[in-house]
This record gives structure tokens, C-alpha cells and sequence, in this order.
């Protein structure tokens, strides 16, 4: 379980939750806040379920099970928060350190933090002691660990201007480190034209062999984005994707997971999520990472925002099969999408909410192993889903 609550659920950057929903037929409440919320976090606390809700305006607000609302705390408008579970037992929000970029979310280890500064450095704090190497990561890149490695964009340019995360500043530089020492264990630095396009590489055993790969998005002005997978252990790459074959097209990876009834390991991902979004699947085959199933009609992402989290995966409705979560292309209903045989996704199921989402989606496993879904709409609303009793 991760130690605090984030945007993206794991620390590894796979945005999956474990446990088991009851969606659509849910106990739903809506609370109404003060203001449009920007971002969601959520986790198990003394009153079953607590979320933090930070603001356009950067206030944030704890809301629990109930719909009851308190001030938790004040960041920089649009910062992420990360919460923690306090010594009595309620969510809080993390205080974050002053040199912090305010566009990144911290990685809260045992002993500390890890975490990307406003001027690019990537810094380690662990029992009163600071460590910092000085490697120009992306101002909104998410540092993302497994076991005792890290990874991080890096080695800012302005060489793709496609800029539909917010700005045209994309990483040349993809760094494999260690999370105690921030010893460099590898690098892997794209040739001339090519962008990693993200703020974060994710990590997952999409091969089967025990070893966790890396999964990174890669475009230029020739022929957009593709996915390229990367052995874990040495940095080597061993698949890619499809290509879109134009430039100024993206692709948004997600979440590796069971989806297949096979139990096969595939990514979900969706393509050109602001015109027409296809949600697609795909499984290593060889040397090769081909789509083995899509389906049109659903979205990740707002042009020009930096949020990337608005999908996320778990066997929401029970059913023993993980379904993807994500909302349709108006962003007014969720859906829970499910692998259906070798080739097809069906609905599984839809929720609407009332307005457009505006947050990313905030699932959490309470303490009994059931889920809890929770959602921010453009009409100052929060909307929360919670296992039937």
C-alpha cells in the first residue's frame, strides 16, 4: 500500500487500486464545495474514507464518508496534494518542502522524501540530511519507484512544440536511480527530434519474467507518439507501439493490468484523447507492442492541463475482472470499460455526474478490501461512490 495518497494511486506510476467495487449501484453522495476543485486524493482513515480536495485557488479541503467538509490547508493554485494519515487517525495534508516545484508531486518514503525542486534538481531527504543532484527534471515530472529504484524525466527542450500538456517543455532524458543514495544507475537519452511526451515513465512486469519494465511515451513532428517499452534492469529497449503517423498527435499510457480474461499483462492507454479518444490495449508480442483491442469515445485529459489522472483501474462493479475507468469525451459520465474476448471492450457500466469532470479520479481501498471512487465536476461538486454495506 502506498505510504501517502496521491494523484496517480501508486508510486509506481500505474494508476491502479486492488479490492473490489460495487458500481453503478454504489451509495452515492454528492457534497458541494466552495469553489471548482482541481484535484482529489483520497485513503482510508478513521471515518472509513477521507479525501483531500484542493481548489483552483489552492485551498484544500478534507472531506470524509459522510460529506463532511473542514480547511486542511493552502497550496500554490493548481498544486498537487499528497495526504497522509495522521498520529489520531484522519487524513492531512503533507506539508511540502520549500523548494519544492509546485507542478510535481513528492514521493513520501520511509525516512523522507524524494522529489523534484523548482530548479530542476532532484532531491532526497532522510533523517535530517539532504541530498540533491542537479539533472534538469521536468518541472511537473512525477518521480516513480519500485523496490529501491526510481525514475524521472529529465533533460529539458523546447524541440517538440506540440504542448498539449500545458507548456512545449518535454524531456530528452529518461534517469534510473537509486532511491537511497540518487546514485545513477542508467540513462537512456533520445536521439535528435524525439521527446519523451509525459510527466512520468510507469513501471510494470508487462513481459512476465519478475522483473519490472519501464513504459514511456515518445513522440517527434514526424509521426507523434508511440509507446516504447524498456527492460527495467538495464535500460535496453526491448518493444514499441504502433505509430500514429503525424506529428501533434499523442498518446496517453495509463495502467498495466489483468484486463484480458486470460490474465495476459496489457496496457491501457488511449489515443488522441481530445479528438475522438480511442481507448486502446496493448500486449508484447516479440519485439513488438501491437493494439490488440480499442474502442472510440472516452477521455484522459483536458488540452493544455497538467492532469494526467483522470482514469484509473480495479474491479470496481465486483465482477472478478478489472475494468478501466475513465469519462466519456463530453466528460459528463463515467464508464467503466471491460476487455471483452481476444479483441473487443464493452460499457460494463456509466455514472453520470453533474457537470464535466474536472479532477483527476480518486479511488481508495478501505480497510474491509472494498473501493471507493470519488470525482470533482466543473459545477463545484465532489461525487463519491461507496461500497454497498
Amino acid at each position: 500500500m502506498p505510504l501517502a495518497a496521491i494523484p496517480h494511486h501508486q508510486p509506481t506510476g500505474s494508476r491502479f487500486v486492488p479490492g473490489v467495487g460495487s458500481m453503478p449501484d454504489a451509495v452515492y453522495l454528492s457534497v458541494q464545495l466552495d469553489g471548482v476543485p482541481k484535484w482529489v486524493v483520497g485513503t482510508p482513515s478513521r471515518s472509513r474514507a477521507s479525501w483531500l480536495v484542493a481548489l483552483e485557488d489552492g485551498r484544500v479541503l478534507s472531506v470524509d464518508a459522510h460529506g463532511r467538509l473542514n480547511p486542511a490547508g493552502q497550496l500554490a493554485p493548481g498544486q498537487p496534494p499528497v495526504g497522509m494519515i495522521d498520529p489520531d487517525g484522519d487524513l492531512a495534508l503533507l506539508p511540502m518542502p520549500a523548494d519544492v516545484s509546485v507542478r510535481s508531486v513528492p514521493v513520501v518514503l520511509p525516512d523522507g522524501l524524494l522529489y523534484v525542486a523548482g530548479s530542476g534538481d532532484v532531491v532526497r531527504t532522510a533523517r535530517g540530511t539532504i541530498m540533491r543532484e542537479a539533472w534538469d527534471a521536468l518541472p511537473d515530472a512525477r518521480i516513480v519507484v519500485r523496490e529501491n529504484y526510481a525514475a524521472v524525466y529529465a533533460g529539458q527542450t523546447s524541440r517538440y512544440t506540440h504542448g498539449v500538456l500545458g507548456d512545449t517543455v518535454e524531456a530528452t532524458a529518461l534517469i534510473v536511480f537509486d532511491t537511497e543514495t540518487l546514485a545513477e544507475v542508467y540513462r537512456i537519452v533520445l536521439d535528435d527530434g524525439l521527446v519523451f511526451e509525459g510527466l512520468t515513465p510507469l513501471w510494470a512486469d508487462i513481459d512476465g519474467n519478475g522483473v519490472e519494465e519501464l513504459i514511456a511515451t515518445v513522440a517527434d513532428e514526424e509521426v507523434g507518439a508511440r509507446i516504447r517499452v524498456y527492460a527495467g534492469d538495464t535500460g535496453s529497449q526491448i518493444a514499441e507501439g504502433p505509430l500514429i503517423g503525424r506529428g501533434g498527435r499523442w498518446r496517453h499510457q495509463l495502467v498495466a493490468g489483468a484486463f484480458s480474461e486470460d490474465g495476459v499483462i496489457e496496457l491501457a492507454s488511449v489515443l488522441t484523447p481530445h479528438i475522438g479518444g480511442m481507448v486502446q490495449f496493448n500486449r508484447l508480442s516479440g519485439g513488438e507492442f501491437p493494439v490488440v483491442a480499442e474502442l472510440r469515445g472516452f477521455t484522459s485529459h483536458v488540452l493544455y492541463s497538467d492532469n494526467l489522472d483522470m482514469a484509473v483501474a480495479g474491479d470496481f462493479d465486483g465482477d472478478g475482472r478489472v475494468e478501466l475507468v475513465l469519462p466519456d469525451q463530453e466528460r459528463r459520465n463515467l464508464a467503466g470499460l471491460r476487455r471483452d474476448g481476444p479483441e473487443d471492450i464493452e460499457v460494463a457500466w456509466i455514472v453520470p455526474v453533474d457537470g464535466m469532470v474536472s479532477t483527476n479520479l480518486a479511488a481508495l481501498t478501505l480497510a474491509d478490501g472494498h473501493l471507493a471512487l470519488a470525482v470533482g465536476t466543473d459545477s463545484g461538486l465532489l461525487h463519491i461512490w461507496l461500497p454497498t454495506e
